[in-house]
């Protein structure tokens, strides 16, 4: 009796479970379903939202392809033009947005071989051609250059069978440091690679990381809206020798120009803007890499332009900074290896200037630039 009903028990319990099981069934079957036919009709809202949004995707391309503020993707007109006047032996009004690299891209096909030219960024503006004469002058100095930059000038040089007699290289305590543009947007899109054939390719790779940057397209904005720098003047006058004659500095109203010198040195000294520095991948390559950019020129000359008083006497207490200056000593001992030679140093003592010769932290006046150019015009 007891087995029979211990049998009876355990048949109940079977019957219910299986019984369970097939009730479940229909409604996880019925979720399944609900699910499976969710997700297509998720994915479709998405899509047509998108869809709805294409306008924008493309206005966003298309507005930087037709602006192109810094002659990121092509020549402009503009640059053709302004080469154009320098190369026929004008000066030209400079405006405040112009393009200096692809102002050099256009001006090196145009221009005739010359004796003697400059590469630097703006601290060898104010070189200008009247201590060289009679033998002719072309500077190429653009702003904030960067060592691909000049490698670049040079491979321009060289294929359009310009290299001069002389070439003076304008060098900075952060012309080898690659981080010097990377802190301020604005001064990276300025700087970036419009020249070529750029030798290295993280140029063209930077390049592409701008010009689809946030940051190009809202200046893509502002220039075809005539609200940004593009339409202004900067007063900047570039002459037929390539080299600039620059205003006075702006703001500060009532100082001397030597105050207003200082206050740009005080802001340049708060900016710190030497604080990420680096050498650019080991001695040796950048030896080479040096060596081969200046190979084939009859006489190279590197120039060493002063650095303002109080901003030199800064760099050298501050630890952050300190070693920036070191790169002088490997100048000259590239020089001197390669019997290059070596005019100025970021000393300013030892080029005898002082606060009057300076326009602000990095950039001496043209009276200075002008002792300076009576040296490397020296046989």
């Amino acid at each position: 009796m007891c087995a029979t009903g211990s049998a009876s028990v355990l048949s109940i319990k079977t019957w219910c479970e299986s019984k369970e099981k097939t009730l479940a069934e229909p409604v996880a079957h019925k979720k399944h379903r609900t699910t499976s036919s969710t997700i297509p009709v998720a994915m479709l809202k998405i899509a047509a939202k998108m869809l709805a949004l294409a306008p924008a995707w493309l206005a966003v391309p298309l507005v930087i392809w037709c602006v192109d503020p810094h002659g990121l993707l092509r020549r402009h007109p503009a640059d053709r033009e302004r080469a154009e006047r320098v190369a026929q032996g004008h000066d030209i009004v400079w405006p405040d947005a112009a393009n200096y690299r692809g102002f050099v891209a256009e001006l090196i096909p145009r221009m005739p071989r010359c004796d003697v030219v400059v590469l630097g960024s703006s601290r060898v503006f104010r070189l200008h051609a009247e201590p060289f004469r009679p033998r002719s002058l072309m500077n190429l100095g653009i702003t904030c250059a960067t060592f691909e930059e000049l490698r670049g000038i040079v491979a321009l040089l060289r294929r359009e069978g310009k290299l001069p007699e002389h070439l003076i290289v304008g060098v900075d305590p952060w012309t080898l440091n690659p981080n010097h543009l990377r802190r301020s947007p604005d001064r990276a899109l300025r700087a970036a690679g419009a020249i070529a054939p750029i030798p290295l390719r993280q140029e063209a790779m930077r390049t592409t990381f701008i010009v689809i940057s946030p940051a190009y397209f809202q200046l893509s904005l502002r220039s075809a809206a005539g609200i940004g720098e593009t339409a202004s003047d900067s007063g900047y006058r570039r002459l037929a020798d390539g080299s600039f004659v620059v205003p006075e500095l702006r703001g500060t109203p009532g100082a001397t120009p030597e105050e207003r010198g200082d206050v740009r040195v005080q802001e340049a000294i708060r900016d710190r803007i030497w604080t990420e520095y680096s050498f650019l991948s080991g001695e040796e390559p950048l030896q080479e890499a040096f060596a081969e950019m200046l190979s084939g020129v009859p006489r190279v000359s590197i120039l060493l332009v002063p650095l303002h008083p109080d901003f030199y006497r800064h760099v050298q207490r501050d630890a952050g900074c300190r070693h920036a200056l070191e790169m002088e000593a490997w100048y000259r001992s590239f020089a001197a290896e390669h019997h290059i030679a070596v005019v100025g140093s970021f000393d300013p003592d030892r080029c005898g200037m002082d606060r009057r010769d300076f326009v602000d932290a990095h950039h001496c006046h043209e009276a200075a630039m002008a002792r300076l150019a009576e040296m490397l015009a020296a046989p």
